[in-house]
């Protein structure tokens, strides 16, 4: 379900719920999802390419909202957000 841009992130606590945010390189042709992770935690996780998970940023920074994030990488620069889904489990 798509929620837009303008949403409050400390909303979303529900343990049947995933919170994720999309963002679109502004150089080529991809995009990129960062994921909330569950309660008590207030930060985002995401996985850059092959790399492995981190929560960090393109500046090294924890993510606690990813439209403030550093999305700017080597290769890419997710800059371009696209809005919060929010993906339920049956």
């Amino acid at each position: 379900q798509y929620l837009g841009d303008n949403v409050n992130i400390r909303h979303y606590e529900q343990p049947n719920e995933t919170l994720v945010y999309m963002c679109v390189d502004t150089k080529r042709p991809d995009y990129h999802f960062y994921k909330k992770m569950p309660s008590p935690s207030n930060h985002w996780l995401h996985k850059p390419g092959q790399q492995g998970i981190r929560l960090t940023d393109g500046a090294g920074e924890m993510i606690t909202d990813p439209r403030m994030a550093d999305h700017n990488y080597v290769e890419h620069d997710y800059s371009l957000g696209c809005g919060f889904f929010l993906l339920r489990k049956k």
